[in-house]
This record gives C-alpha cells, sequence and structure tokens, in this order.
C-alpha cells in the first residue's frame, strides 16, 4: 500500500532531535580531548560481549599510544604482574557477586620500555533489573611517583612533622602495646576536625594515651564489630609489617562516612618502637554509584564528576570564552556559574611572576606543538593564590594549525607546600648540624685552654728551687684557670638544666639596688684596669627596691651582661642600671663596644651562635651565657631584647616584674606558718571550686576545709557560670583555666557579666609566661600554678580576706 522509503532519502526534521544529535557529537568530541588531555585512565569492560574499552590516556601511562594497543582485555592480564592479576581477578568476582560495592586496588603493569609503574584502580560494576552484572567500569591513576615518595619518606621525622597536620586525610599514629592493645601517641588536626563535623567534642589531650579500643568504642561509639575488625587490621600490619589499603565505610552520630583507609607499619630506628599509622582519605562525596556508559555525554559527565583534576575545553581559539568543569569553579573558591570563564580571567587571576612561563609554553604549544605541560599560582576568590598543574592538547585542521585545545587542571597546592616544609625542614637541619660542629669544636678549645694552663703550670710548680715570685704567679695562673673552667662546666650544666625543664626558681627578697652596687664593685676593678670608665644607675630608693625574685638568676642575668660588655669593649664608658616601667623593672647593660651586625641580632640568644662566629672577636666561652641569660629571664616573666650598630656599642634592655612580697612569705621566712594566721581561721566563706580533675578538685576542696563552711564543686566552665547564675553567695571561685565545654578564660568573662564582686583565683597546670597576664585580663583577681602549694593558697586568701577585706557581711 505504501512505497518502501529509500533511506538515502530520509531527512530528520524535528529541531529537538537535531539538537540533540549535535550536542552528543560535541559531548563525544569534549569526552575524547578530555581523555586525551587526563591524568586518569578510564576504561569500560561489558561483561556480556567481554569487549573493552581502554581511553587513550589509559594506555599513555604505560607508553603506548591510542592506535598502538587494541581495546582487548588480553592487553591487561599480558601487562599486569601475575601475582597482581590474580588479586584483581578476586575483587571483580565479589564485585560481580555483590559481596562489594566497589573494590580499589593498587597493581603493577608493565611500561611500553619495560619497567613497572604502579597503578591504582577504582571500579564499580553496573547491574541490570534483574541484579545481573552488565559491565564494569573505573580508572586508573598512575601512582608509581606517589609510591617512590612514601617508601622514600618512611622514616623521616621531617616528613611526620611537615605533612601530619598539613594533611586533609585523617591520621592516627598507635603505638604498639602487646597483642591487640594499641595506645593512641598522635593524632592530627583533620582528626579533630572531622570528629566536630560530625557532632563529637574531643580534644588532642582527651585522646592521647588512650587505649585503641577505649577510642573506637567508648569515645566514638563505634560497635564491636567495627572495632574488632579495627584491631585485626592494627595486628596483621604488626605481624606482617606491610601496609594494608581498603575501603571503610563507619557511621559517626548516626551519619555516613565513607573513606580509603591505609595501615602503615612505622618502626623506630631509635629505640624498636612499633607503630602503626592509620591514614583516612574522605570519599564520601565521591561514593557514587557509576551509570551505564551508553552514550559519550554520559561517559565524559562521569569521568570529569569523578576526576580530581578540572578539565577545560577552549573550543575556539579566536574567542576568549572557553568551558570549565564545576571542579576548576571549587578550586578557585567560586560557585559553578558565578565568573565567565574567559581567557582574560584566565590572564588576569594569574601571579604576576608566572604569566610570562606560561604564555611561553602555550606559545611553544601552539606554534611547535611542544608538550603543554605548566605549573602557576592563580588567585582565587577570597585572595590567596592556589598552586596549579595544567596540562593539554590541541586538534589540529589538515594543515596542521591548532583550531581547539582542551585539557585538565590539578590542585598541588599541599604539594607545593610540602616541599617547601620538606626544603625548609632540611636547611634547618643542616644549620643546626653545621652549628653544632662549631660548638664542639669551640668547646673542645675552651676546655683544653684551661685545662692546658692548670697541667702546664702544675708541672712547672715541680721544677727544684723554683722562686718564690714564679711560684706565686704559677698558682696564680692555675686559680685563673680553674675558674674559667669552672664557668665553661657551669655553663654546660645551666643548659643542660634549662632543655630538661628540671630548672627551677627560688623565689625571695631581694634589694636590687644592693645587687646593682654589689656587681659594680666587683667589676670596677677589672673595667678600670682596661682602661674603661664603669658607672651604674638605681632607679628606685632603697625602700622601694625589695622585691620578690629569684635573686641569684638575677645576679647571673647581670653579671653575665656586664662581662659581655667588658669583653667586648676596648675603649669608652660601660654602664648599667634599671628604670621603674609601670609593672616592671626595666634593666640596660650599656657598653661603646664593636656593637653587633644586623644580620646577627636576631640570633644572638640563640645557642651555639657565638661558636660559629669565634674568630670574628677575642672571647672566652662556649657561646651559652646569653643563651642561658634570655632562659632566666623567661622564667622571671621578663623579655630581652638588643639595640645596637655596628662600631658603636650596644645596649641590652630586660624587664622583670615588679612584685612585693606577701604577708604570707614574709611570715614563712621568719620561721611561722601562714596557717597560724588565727584571723584566718576564722573565715567562713562560701567556695565553688571548678576542676575537671577529681584528684586536684578533692585536693583543692581539703586545702579549704579549715577557712570554708560551705565548699561546691563543679567539672566543667558550663557548670561554674551556671552554679555563679542561682546563686551570689560565693566569696571564692578556684577556676582551673583548662576545662570542657568552656574553658577558664571565657567562664570568668561570662561571670564578670554579672558579678563583679566575687573573687576568682585562676589554677592552670602550664605556668608559663604571660599566663597571669591571660587569667587577669579575663577578669581573674589573681593567678596560681599548678601544683597548688599550700602556703602560696593561704597567702592568697590573707591578701583578699585578711581583716575581712572581701568577705561578705
Amino acid at each position: 500500500m505504501f512505497a518502501k522509503a529509500d533511506k538515502k532519502q530520509v531527512r530528520i526534521q524535528d529541531p529537538e532531535l537535531i539538537d540533540a544529535y549535535k550536542r552528543l557529537e560535541e559531548s563525544e568530541e569534549r569526552f575524547q580531548l578530555a581523555m586525551k588531555a587526563s591524568n586518569d585512565g578510564l576504561f569500560d569492560w561489558n561483561l556480556k560481549t567481554n569487549s573493552i574499552y581502554y581511553s587513550p590516556g589509559w594506555k599513555k601511562m604505560l607508553g603506548y599510544e591510542d592506535c598502538e594497543l587494541p581495546n582487548d582485555f588480553s592487553v591487561w592480564e599480558k601487562l599486569t604482574d601475575t601475582e597482581d592479576a590474580e588479586r584483581a581477578w578476586e575483587l571483580q568476582k565479589k564485585l560481580i557477586a555483590k559481596e562489594i560495592d566497589r573494590f580499589v586496588i593498587e597493581f603493577k603493569m608493565k611500561h611500553k620500555d619495560g619497567h613497572w609503574i604502579d597503578i591504582l584502580s577504582r571500579a564499580e560494576a553496573v547491574f541490570d533489573k534483574h541484579g545481573e552484572a552488565l559491565r564494569i567500569v573505573g580508572t586508573h591513576v598512575d601512582v608509581t611517583e606517589r609510591n617512590k615518595a612514601k617508601a622514600k619518606l618512611k622514616d623521616s621525622k621531617n616528613y611526620l612533622s611537615a605533612v601530619f597536620n598539613n594533611t586533609q586525610d585523617i591520621q592516627i599514629l598507635s603505638e604498639y602495646v602487646s597483642h591487640r592493645k594499641f595506645k593512641v601517641v598522635a593524632v592530627n588536626k583533620s582528626f579533630l576536625t572531622k570528629l566536630n563535623q560530625f557532632e563529637i567534642h574531643l580534644s588532642e589531650e582527651d585522646i592521647l594515651g588512650k587505649d585503641l579500643k577505649d577510642l573506637v568504642i567508648d569515645m566514638l561509639a563505634l560497635d564491636e564489630r567495627i572495632c574488632n575488625y579495627t584491631l585485626n587490621n592494627y595486628q596483621k600490619v604488626i605481624e606482617t609489617d606491610k601496609k594494608i589499603s581498603h575501603t571503610e565505610k563507619v557511621v559517626l552520630n548516626s551519619a555516613p562516612y565513607y573513606s580509603e583507609t591505609t595501615y602503615i607499619p612505622i618502626h623506630s630506628s631509635e629505640d624498636g618502637t612499633k607503630l602503626v599509622l592509620y591514614n583516612s582519605s574522605d570519599i564520601t562525596k565521591e561514593k557514587v554509584s557509576l551509570k551505564k556508559l551508553k552514550y559519550s555525554e554520559e561517559r565524559f559527565a562521569l569521568a570529569v564528576k569523578g576526576s580530581n583534576d578540572a578539565i577545560w575545553d577552549w573550543s575556539d581559539l579566536d574567542s576568549d570564552l572557553y568551558w570549565w568543569s564545576d571542579r576548576m569553579y571549587e578550586i578557585l573558591g567560586y560557585k559553578p556559574g558565578e565568573v565567565e570563564a574567559r581567557i582574560s580571567n584566565w590572564i588576569k587571576w594569574m601571579h604576576p611572576k608566572d604569566s610570562g612561563k606560561v604564555l611561553k609554553v602555550l606559545t611553544n604549544h601552539l606554534e611547535k606543538n611542544d608538550a603543554y605541560q605548566v605549573e602557576f599560582r592563580m588567585k582565587k576568590k577570597n585572595g590567596e593564590y592556589v598552586w596549579l598543574f595544567a596540562r593539554g592538547e590541541s586538534v589540529r585542521d589538515e594543515k596542521g594549525k591548532p583550531v581547539r585545545m582542551a585539557g585538565s587542571v590539578s590542585d598541588i597546592t599541599d604539594r607545593k607546600r610540602t616541599e617547601a616544609e620538606l626544603i625548609k625542614a632540611k636547611n634547618k637541619a643542616e644549620e643546626s648540624d653545621r652549628l653544632k660542629s662549631a660548638f664542639l669544636a669551640n668547646m673542645s678549645h675552651e676546655i683544653r685552654t684551661p685545662m692546658n694552663g692548670i697541667l702546664g703550670f702544675a708541672e712547672l710548680l715541680k721544677t727544684p728551687k723554683i722562686r718564690s715570685v714564679k711560684k706565686e704567679k704559677y698558682i696564680d695562673i692555675i686559680g685563673k684557670s680553674g675558674t674559667r673552667m669552672l664557668n665553661i662546666i657551669n655553663d654546660i650544666i645551666d643548659i643542660s638544666k634549662i632543655e630538661s625543664g628540671s630548672m627551677e626558681l627560688e623565689l625571695s627578697d631581694s634589694n636590687v639596688n644592693e645587687q646593682v652596687e654589689y656587681i659594680y664593685a666587683f667589676f670596677k676593678r677589672e673595667v678600670e684596669e682596661k682602661g674603661l670608665m664603669l658607672q651604674y644607675h638605681n632607679g628606685l630608693p632603697s625602700e622601694e627596691a625589695l622585691i620578690t625574685t629569684d635573686r641569684e638568676k638575677l645576679f647571673a642575668i647581670l653579671t653575665n651582661l656586664v662581662k659581655n660588655a667588658i669583653k667586648c669593649t676596648k675603649k669608652g664608658i660601660i654602664e648599667f642600671g634599671y628604670l621603674k616601667k609601670n609593672k616592671d623593672l626595666e634593666f640596660f647593660v650599656r657598653d661603646t663596644g664593636h656593637g653587633v651586625p644586623k644580620h646577627r641580632i636576631g640570633v644572638i640568644f640563640d645557642r651555639f651562635v657565638q661558636a660559629e662566629n669565634i674568630e670574628e672577636i677575642d672571647r672566652q666561652g662556649v657561646g651559652l651565657g646569653l643563651s642561658i641569660t634570655k632562659s632566666y629571664i623567661d622564667m622571671l616573666g621578663g623579655k630581652i631584647w638588643l639595640e645596637s650598630e655596628e662600631g658603636f656599642g650596644s645596649t641590652f634592655y630586660f624587664t622583670i616584674p615588679y612584685q612585693i612580697l606577701s604577708e604570707e612569705e614574709k611570715l614563712v621566712k621568719n620561721g611561722k606558718d601562714g596557717e597560724d594566721y588565727n584571723e584566718l581561721l576564722k573565715l567562713e566563706l562560701n567556695v565553688l571550686i571548678a576542676e575537671d580533675d577529681a584528684v586536684s578538685s578533692a585536693l583543692l576542696a581539703n586545702f579549704m576545709e579549715k577557712y570554708s563552711n560551705k565548699v561546691q564543686q563543679v567539672s566543667s566552665g558550663i557548670k561554674v557560670v551556671e552554679a555563679c547564675r542561682n546563686s551570689s553567695d560565693f566569696d571564692l571561685i578556684l577556676m582551673d583555666m583548662r576545662m570542657p565545654e568552656l574553658n577558664g578564660y571565657e567562664a570568668t568573662r561570662n561571670i564578670r557579666k554579672f558579678n563583679k564582686d566575687v573573687v576568682i583565683i585562676a589554677q592552670t597546670a602550664y605556668g608559663l609566661s604571660g599566663d597571669r597576664e591571660k587569667a587577669i585580663d579575663s577578669g581573674c583577681n589573681d593567678y596560681l600554678s599548678k601544683p597548688i602549694r599550700k602556703k602560696a593558697l593561704v597567702s592568697l586568701l590573707d591578701k583578699y580576706f585578711g581583716n575581712g577585706r572581701a568577705k561578705k557581711s
């Protein structure tokens, strides 16, 4: 009835179909270009026909052109290590049987030139509505260089310090204790940040030292099955000394978290400690099902979305417009479509120092067909710069003229930062070794010199019938050499105590004027023998110059600085003294010596620095005096600095707190215990103890029994604020500055908003310089450092409640 239509005459008239074909054609072309330029390789294995598609990038990472390898599954089998292929087969079987959702595996494949490369493969299966596997699709990534870097840096402490707290991956370092028992020794910032995202509020102090099982079950609230699974992996790593990698799913606070997890064995070369590094990369966002790749548009979209690289397509080289994938917007901090993808924007955002290099590489590619691969910096939306690695390929017409370019961009900021940290750490280590070598050489010289004097002149004393004049001279030289030797030994002992933290303060009353005058008298003769003048200046009358400090350390500080001035001054004047400035005494030691070069002022207080410059100045010592001086000043709660001009002399300044002895300390020095104050024993204070450590809280409560009729104890910052809101009757709060939920500084600020009268005493285990000022600034009345001494506490009670000074009526 109807004539058979001639196929050649059929024309598609529907505009929507025409547009769909055009988009499909463009997507296919864009997909092919992206696959050529991408760092990743893509494969698509049809399980029904056993046919397979390999992207050009897949072949290129093995050294082959697209035309050199057929799309045949046997290619993978021939080029893959036999044992690795068997492991992959087992995973593929499990994937098809739905025993696993996806697999991630590393294996070795042979490059065209014969060497082996490491491949990271990720894959998922596509099933029909009956649950039968139709295809396996996935990606291959060349991780050879990454693995080489990991192996090289396995035992590097510099790598651990540079990377551990800068990586976005979660990392937990645990020490092996016994079978299936591990102790957490370090966690990185990313781990704590991830816990906060899941509303699990734990600090580093809460976690460190905990048994791994306790962390998993008690603190993270994970079930026994996950705990056993984790401990089994840890134990297997210890037993095999091989890393384990796989994908994990964990539910934290009812929210799923997917990760690519690696357990890495680490052995300490120093003491044989066995450690396991748990590294977790968050792939929750990447955990998407791969769909059927029916059309090139779908395949391209999946490749772009699944790649960590941004994809770009400059389809018309004569146009300013080109196309970006969403990942490019993400890297630069914009939302998709927020800014236009234009070449002019690209150039405008590029770092000025990199634009010339990029333009040269692009020009060479377009004109000479050189490879387009370049690293450069680009400005993000927030003004910061991000490091990028761009690569691309062009499409050329029959005359070889480029008409189109497409490629990929990788964010390499973390890699660049790590490289810079490693270089910095390496340089610092080399500098430290150099300074230590100079120090040891100088120390050897300084010890041998007085020893030579002692032994040499002791031998001369054995000379028969030695004249008494010479004998006295030799004995004097031996004495001076012994004193010099003793000074060197004392410096070394002092710096060792400071390093180990065993150097302690011994606070007592000290008249600053007397110390200044004694030092003047002590050095006056030596200074005058060199033809110099020595002057001193006391900034307070004698009755106001009695302060609380460590008198021996203050004496050592002034002695070191004056001796240093004498050594460095050949003519002129040396003067020293102090002035009272606000709450501090500011001391100075000024000379008219050779001065200090500008490049050395910043390191003058560093250890070993004098040793490397020992030939510049005729001086004695091992270069520890100024370092010890600075440490003493830090311990006293002050600071030190230098003003100097080369050739015109130097002035060293330092401060110490101007604080008067408390009444309780004066009584103790007279042999009376502050607890004998009958007046204090009559106090009936209402006391609130804010302390999260049960032992410390109990100890404070015991201290306060004699002076209070009511003691309430709370264990967090929030609870102490609530207690004060509920009652205005508290006379005294003993506030621990480090508590959960709300620290002591914030709790004090909150209380001061509605209660200005209650006496708040800060207590902290740190006792660092500046802690007292920080506590006072937050609203505390005074400050105690742990361990709390009963006498110090009684002294503060007398200060604030003696004679009824602050007690409520």
